[in-house]
């Protein structure tokens, strides 16, 4: 939105060298608790060439334990460890020095001329040369304030604070068919049973007037933009709920009529932005315990009655570069970074997911929505697109198990035909992948899967199609009209909580649904007609040549609902192409709801298509 898209698409880029390292933590605990014994594995460096660099090296992280206990620490002759603790058990670290060598990746992989892969932890080849062995008795519950993920329930008796340098640098192996199969294994979480994942965000309508048109477009969802961290605490640890009214008025009404609400937390204050004047930049290091405590008192108070807020969006497209202004996207991004930033943002939410839960622990935290400007495993030509790596920053960052929720940006553009739309940057088009946002979806999903994250959903929190200077032009709303059905049902067909298009009335590249007049578009019917028809159902697959009497040449989505079968299907290039079907459809429908004929034979081309059967 009001989006850096439109810089970056013009920036020239460079090929990269991708390289990974990883960064083992002595005493690697999240999952050695109650006696255990850990002897971490033998990593061996191997000599190979001709080689091409994969990852950076992770930073050498300071370890601070909570717990209580009387250790013994052996120190290597490099290492020297602080130690204060009281009784009740007895740990025993023994480290040894000699950290292995930095080696080198083979390129292995088979991918076409200029393309390059993204890292990935391959955890089969992981091969350890320096032995850690690491024996804990701990006979209390500890809690770990670090990348360590710890899942009993925290209790703070006392501190552990080993302030050494202690790690060992390796390469691993990176096998890129991972992200580039089509095959991909992740299964979103859903969290609720509602399966209308219909969003739009309110923006260019106020309170009452944009609740009521969110209400009769059959929409599930909203995202409310504008609630921003430094008008409600504009001196550390004021609390001005009142320069938010408006915010307020808009989920109240909201939710009064049924609408989930994604709330998403902007701007930081002055007082607490690491770049002085980036007030969409990342938080100072020592502000991050007060961000903590203004979440906490925000989900307590957005929680209850009359808001009832259960998502919180941490940020507008954080994997933008920072910049000195106060930005309505996210600006977390570091170019300097090889995952620009997204360690940084992990930080972040270490620090303010505890806090969030405590006040909710319903509360659900989406990490960012992620501009992903372009694809970093097939990079356009001319085009660097190492921000869409900002995700997996934050996640080999250790910030998996500080958020619920994964949140995309997916924006298609109009390419001046009829039915005609696609995405260059992300290889997506109208007659090859279908909306953009199952591309993506894709990719987060593979990322997920390759760092062994689990138990998170997706949104697309913000999609549209777009067009410069296209105001008026008939074709264009007319497009913009066949494309949204296919966008919620492409969300669907990913497994998505939430689909939400940007919006009632934004004013931005013909992202709207009604005019300046404040008359509706037509994209605002067929959203409608999608409600109905798709709301309530449930994704079963991809309609296919034997559904279709073997004609092919057909993009088309199935879905159930109790007896009810309903198909959303349209000619892939956009000829004309006849489908032989089995059964008479009881109701055949254009995407404005209007009534064709049932038949047998039904001859299609690139307006979409109901085809329901009652049983």
């Amino acid at each position: 939105m009001h989006h850096f898209i439109h810089l970056t698409r013009r920036l020239a880029g460079i090929g990269f060298i991708v390289s990974t390292t990883i960064l083992l933590i002595a005493g690697a605990l999240s999952s050695q608790m109650s006696g255990s014994v850990y002897a971490a594995p033998l990593l061996t460096a191997t000599s190979i060439a001709p080689t091409q660099t994969v990852g950076a090296a992770t930073p050498t992280t300071a370890v601070t334990l909570t717990a209580t206990a009387t250790p013994s620490v052996t120190p290597g002759p490099s290492v020297t460890p602080t130690v204060t603790i009281t009784p009740e058990a007895t740990p025993l670290i023994t480290v040894t020095d000699q950290p292995v060598p930095t080696a080198s990746v083979p390129l292995t992989s088979n991918l076409q001329p200029g393309m390059v892969w993204l890292p990935m932890l391959n955890w089969d080849d992981l091969v350890v040369e320096a032995p850690i062995t690491d024996t804990w008795t701990i006979t209390d519950i500890a809690t770990i304030t670090d990348t360590v993920t710890i899942t009993e329930t925290p209790l703070i008796t006392d501190e552990v604070t080993i302030t050494d340098d202690l790690s060992i640098t390796e390469t691993i192996e990176v096998t890129p068919s991972a992200l580039l199969s089509n095959a991909v294994e992740y299964t979103p979480t859903l969290l609720i049973n509602n399966r209308n994942v219909i969003g739009i965000e309110s923006v260019g309508f106020q309170g009452a007037e944009a609740a009521k048109l969110l209400a009769e477009s059959g929409a599930g969802w909203t995202r409310e933009a504008n609630f921003n961290w430094s008008q409600v605490e504009p001196n550390e640890g004021e609390r001005r709920w009142d320069a938010v009214a408006e915010v307020e008025d808009r989920l109240i009404q909201a939710n009064a009529r049924g609408i989930k609400v994604i709330l998403v937390v902007l701007r930081q204050p002055i007082w607490a932005q690491k770049v002085v004047g980036s007030g969409c930049g990342p938080i100072r290091a020592d502000k991050l315990t007060a961000f903590a405590n203004f979440m906490r008192d925000a989900v307590i108070r957005y929680s209850a009655p009359p808001f009832n807020v259960k998502y919180w969006e941490i940020g507008n497209e954080p994997d933008a570069p920072t910049v000195r202004e106060n930005k309505g996207w996210g600006c977390w991004g570091n170019p300097a970074d090889a995952y620009y930033g997204g360690a940084e943002y992990a930080r972040m939410l270490k620090a303010i997911y505890p806090s969030i839960k405590l006040a909710n622990p319903n509360a659900q935290v989406i990490l960012g929505g992620q501009l992903a400007n372009c694809d970093p495993i097939r990079p356009p030509a001319g085009m660097n697109c190492r921000s869409t790596r900002f995700f997996e920053g934050a996640l080999r960052g250790g910030g998996g198990p500080f958020f619920d929720g994964v949140g995309f940006h997916a924006y298609e553009y109009y390419t001046g035909s009829l039915g005609k739309w696609g995405s260059a940057n992300w290889w997506s088009a109208y007659n090859t992948t279908g909306p953009v946002l199952a591309v993506k979806a894709r990719y987060y999903k593979r990322l997920l899967t390759a760092y062994r994250v689990t138990g998170k959903f997706l949104m697309d929190t913000e999609g549209a199609l777009l067009c410069n200077n296209c105001d008026g032009n008939a074709q264009f709303e007319l497009t913009k009209a066949y494309y949204m059905p296919e966008m919620y049902a492409a969300g669907m067909s990913e497994g998505l909580q939430a689909v939400s298009f940007y919006g009632l009335r934004s004013g931005w590249l013909g992202g709207n649904l009604f005019n300046s007049s404040g008359q509706p578009l037509p994209a605002y019917q067929t959203i409608q007609i999608a409600t109905s028809k798709l709301g309530n159902a449930t994704y079963i697959g991809k309609v296919v040549g034997t559904d279709t009497g073997g004609v092919t040449g057909v993009m088309g989505y199935k879905f159930v609902e109790g007896t009810r079968k309903v198909w959303l299907v349209r000619s892939l290039s956009s000829r004309i192409v006849t489908l032989k079907l089995a059964n008479l459809p009881t109701r055949i429908s254009d995407p404005f709801g209007k009534p064709i004929t049932p038949t047998k034979t039904l001859a299609i081309g690139g307006m979409p298509m109901y085809v329901e059967w009652d049983n």
